[in-house]
């Protein structure tokens, strides 16, 4: 598809499929959550910390991947909004949102593949930072009854080299029926 039939189909939408277009589009609606925008503007403010060592000393060292650095004064280390966060090191940070969006809505790994055109394996780990750093967040324990069931499962050691019982021993035909052929 080139620019020109992308150009026809955009002008075929209606005035406001238009307009989200273009909000959709914008170099605004491109940057990340705003709870991350929130971050970044208290980093900029020295209203934050250092993630590392907690310090509020700390100065701008840059942009790196359309992201602002900052170097800590006490410690000598950088960082930026993400470090710390279960955006750490993603690559892909713009399709977060739509992430945490069809997560909650509890679509299947598969779906959420197709939908954002990510690898399963991406989408497997995203999940599981997800939820590693809300379970870190939140911090809830159980509280009142707890009620749990026996299961148990039959198990298996056949083919296993390294049992964890002793070895029965085989049956052994006496030697006189061989002998006696």
């Amino acid at each position: 598809m080139n620019y020109q039939e992308v150009l026809t189909l955009a002008r075929s939408l209606s005035k406001e499929e238009q307009l989200q277009l273009i909000v959709s589009l914008s170099p605004s609606s491109q940057e990340d959550t705003g709870a991350l925008r929130s971050r970044c503007a208290a980093l900029i403010n020295k209203q934050a910390t250092c993630p590392y060592c907690g310090g509020k000393h700390y100065r701008r060292y840059g942009k790196a991947h359309g992201s602002q650095r900052f170097m800590c004064n006490d410690c000598n280390r950088t960082f930026t909004e993400y470090t710390g966060t279960w955006l750490d090191g993603i690559h892909k940070k713009l399709l977060a949102e739509p992430y945490i969006s069809l997560m909650i809505e509890e679509y299947s790994l598969d779906k959420i593949k197709k939908e954002l055109h990510i690898n399963k394996k991406t989408a497997f780990d995203w999940r599981h930072k997800i939820l590693a750093s809300y379970e870190q967040n939140t911090g809830d324990e159980f509280e009142g009854v707890v009620e749990s069931d026996e299961t148990f499962f039959d198990h298996s050691e056949k083919g296993n080299r390294h049992l964890k019982r002793p070895v029965s021993q085989a049956r052994k035909r006496p030697q006189e029926a061989w002998n006696n052929n």
